[in-house]
C-alpha cells in the first residue's frame, strides 16, 4: 500500500452509529430495523446459538476484533488503552476500504461488550451512539430463556449501562436513547423508527419503512431481542 492511500486512510474518520445495549436489550432488533430502514451495517454476520434471533447483526470483523480486547464472561477490557486503539484502528483501516464507506456513507456496528471501547472508538470515528434500553427483569428473563450464562442478563447488563452513561455524561458524544417496548409496541412504532431515521440522518423509502416494519411484525417479541 503506498504512502499516500496509507496517509488517506488513516485520516479518514467515517460516521459510525454504534448500537449500544446489552445481550437480550433488543440491540439485534434495532439493528435489523435500521438495516431495513436503510443504515448500512457491514457484513458478514455472526449467527447465534438462538435459534429464534439466529441473525444478531453483528458485524463479524468487528466482533473478532473487540474479542481480542475484551472478556465477555468477565465483561472487561483485557487490554490496556493503547492496544485496544491500535487494534481498533487495524479494523478501521480495513473497513474503510469498503466501496460504500469509502463513498461517505455513514455505517452501524453492534455488539454489546463494544460499550466498554466508546472512548477508543470515538477517537477513532466520528460516533454516534444509539442505546438500546430494556428493563433489567425482562433481560434477565431473556437470558434464561436463551439458557446463556449470568453474565449474559442482568449482571451484564449492569455493567453495560453504567459504561454507557457514564461516557454520555463525561462526553460530547451525540446519543439516541430508545426502548425497546417503544420499537415492539403497535402504537409507537412509528414513532421509533421517524426518532431513528431523523438522528441517523437517513432517508427511507415508503418500501424500507414497510420493510422495517414488516420485520418487526413478523416477529413475536422474544424473537428479535
Amino acid at each position: 500500500m503506498s504512502t499516500q492511500i496509507r496517509k488517506a486512510i488513516d485520516e479518514t474518520k467515517p460516521e459510525l452509529f454504534l448500537i449500544s445495549g446489552s445481550w437480550g436489550s433488543g440491540t439485534s432488533a434495532f439493528t435489523g430495523v435500521l438495516k431495513n430502514l436503510g443504515l448500512y451495517i457491514p457484513g458478514s454476520y455472526f449467527m447465534s446459538n438462538d435459534p429464534k434471533t439466529p441473525n444478531t447483526f453483528e458485524t463479524k470483523s468487528f466482533r473478532n476484533t473487540v474479542l481480542e480486547v475484551c472478556d465477555e464472561g468477565t465483561i472487561s477490557r483485557i487490554e490496556n488503552s493503547s492496544i485496544i486503539y491500535n487494534k481498533l484502528n487495524e479494523f478501521k483501516s480495513k473497513i474503510v476500504l469498503d466501496e460504500k464507506i469509502r463513498e461517505g456513507k455513514s455505517f452501524g456496528l453492534k455488539l454489546p461488550i463494544s460499550a466498554l471501547l466508546i472512548d477508543e472508538l470515538n477517537k477513532i470515528f466520528k460516533l454516534k451512539l444509539i442505546i438500546c434500553i430494556r428493563p433489567f427483569e425482562e433481560i434477565e428473563k431473556s437470558r434464561l430463556r436463551r439458557e446463556w450464562p449470568a453474565n449474559f442478563g442482568k449482571i451484564g447488563a449492569q455493567v453495560i449501562y453504567s459504561t454507557i452513561f457514564n461516557q454520555i455524561i463525561n462526553s460530547k458524544i451525540p446519543f439516541c436513547i430508545i426502548r425497546y417496548s417503544e420499537l415492539t409496541s403497535n402504537k409507537e412504532c412509528l414513532n421509533c423508527i421517524k426518532k431513528l431515521t431523523c438522528f441517523c440522518d437517513i432517508n427511507p423509502t415508503h418500501q424500507q419503512v414497510e420493510s422495517a416494519l414488516e420485520f418487526i411484525t413478523n416477529k413475536s417479541t422474544d424473537r428479535i431481542e
